[in-house]
């Protein structure tokens, strides 16, 4: 049983406030500016930097004698200033001061500071540090018309004393994370025409909210490393595809579209609390490990090592993104292998003289012989992009930005052996 305990607070203890009223009786008034050792144990410092009072206490006739031999001061007419007058005379003395301080600097090896001229404040303005327009580094070097791949690929891949760890080190990453091939004879409900379409899909995504191609290639191998390990019914597929391209977004990107964009793009089909207990899942299924390199990776950074011309590059790219399409046959092949082959397709579509360099191929591990029925399938897969149904890659590689690499005509490339068979 609970119990209660009343305290009697200072106001209700009603002696303890009679003999403390008792006590500030008997004690002795101090007179104004007199002595104060009578309540010396009220004021007592002990503790270091506390006052010490070490004058005499002051009384109050040796006041008013002081006062009277002060002698009454000569009544002289006061000098009034005007408002103006006023200023003139500080500003003479502010003057005289900072002339002063200027005289002792230059003494001690100083100089005064150099007044700034109206002509030299005007081009000062235009020779800001901050100015976009004015710097003369970048107005040199980079013009509005030539591409951002060039200029931000480049340093990201160009590092000659260590090319060929990065490109080893992608190669062991890619056999670690590799999707599943023929995945899809596995699933009870999804077939390869559903995916094509989401894929499909996901290129229009990518396109509207403005994200970099290696989010799209990013996206796909998490979809098709998910659908690997896990059956997805036709209804969540498409929440599959958003909540991948959302964590490829948000890995990838600088800055990532938000929840709510995904979720809007969709028609509103599925929440925000959906989208994220799937990206909560995909996660998990692949044990956060997000860092697998896609064939995109591999044509950037081959493009870079071994400065190919950009209209290869982006055809190739444009190979590769149609490869996405299809899932199957090129889940069978590593992803460096179908760079390499996308990079020598594209080569072959220009008519480049040398289509597979020695160098390339020595320090891939590639050769024309070996990437022979890979290339076939490509070469299949851009005749193809033509007459297709989905034209989303179609339609995002025709324009400048990507030198119009859809628009380039196909043609077979068939590699033949030593014995003369294909």
């Amino acid at each position: 049983m609970a119990s209660f305990a009343i305290h009697q607070d200072e106001e209700n203890n009603v002696p303890k406030f009679c003999k403390a009223k008792e006590a500030l009786r008997n004690v002795q008034k101090r007179a104004v500016l007199g002595t104060i050792n009578i309540n010396h144990e009220s004021t007592n410092f002990n503790s270091q930097g506390d006052l010490v009072l070490k004058k005499d206490a002051v009384d109050a006739s040796a006041v008013s004698s002081k006062a009277s031999c002060c002698p009454p001061a000569e009544n002289k007419p006061c000098k009034s200033l005007t408002v103006e007058e006023k200023k003139t005379e500080i500003s003479n003395k502010l003057t005289k001061e900072v002339v002063g301080r200027g005289l002792e600097n230059t003494r001690n090896g100083r100089t005064p500071l150099k007044e700034i001229k109206e002509n030299e404040r005007t081009s000062l303005k235009h020779q800001s540090p901050m100015s976009v327009d004015a710097s003369p580094k970048v107005s040199a070097s980079v013009s509005l018309s030539r591409n951002i791949y060039a200029i931000s690929v480049d340093p990201l891949y160009v590092c000659p004393p260590y090319n060929l760890d990065i490109y080893n080190y992608l190669k062991t990453l890619e056999t670690q994370f590799k999707a599943k091939a023929y995945y899809m004879k596995r699933q009870p409900d999804v077939t390869y025409a559903m995916r094509t379409i989401l894929v499909d899909w996901l290129v229009e995504v990518g396109e509207e909210y403005r994200l970099h191609n290696e989010t799209l290639f990013m996206a796909v191998s998490l979809i098709d490393r998910f659908l690997s390990s896990m059956a997805v019914v036709r209804t969540k597929l498409q929440l599959l595809g958003t909540s991948a391209m959302f964590i490829a977004a948000k890995y990838e990107e600088i800055y990532p579209p938000e929840a709510s964009e995904f979720t809007y793009i969709t028609d509103d089909t599925y929440t925000k609390k959906q989208l994220l207990r799937m990206e909560h899942l995909v996660l998990k299924v692949l044990s956060f490990d997000l860092s697998s390199p896609t064939a995109y990776t591999f044509i950037s950074h081959i493009s870079a090592v071994y400065r190919i011309p950009e209209k290869v590059t982006f055809l190739a790219m444009y190979i590769a993104e149609l490869s996405l399409l299809e899932g199957d046959p090129y889940l069978e092949y590593a992803p460096s292998a179908l760079a390499c082959a996308s990079l020598i397709l594209a080569n072959h579509c220009l008519e480049q003289t040398d289509i597979w360099p020695q160098a390339i191929a020595k320090s891939t591990g590639y050769s024309l012989r070996t990437l022979g029925q890979l290339i076939a399938h490509l070469s299949d897969t851009h005749a193809k992009s033509f007459t297709a149904q989905q034209q989303a890659s179609r339609d995002k590689y025709s324009r400048d930005k990507y030198h119009y690499s859809s628009q380039v005509p196909a043609k077979r490339l068939v590699i033949r052996d030593q014995s003369g068979t294909s």
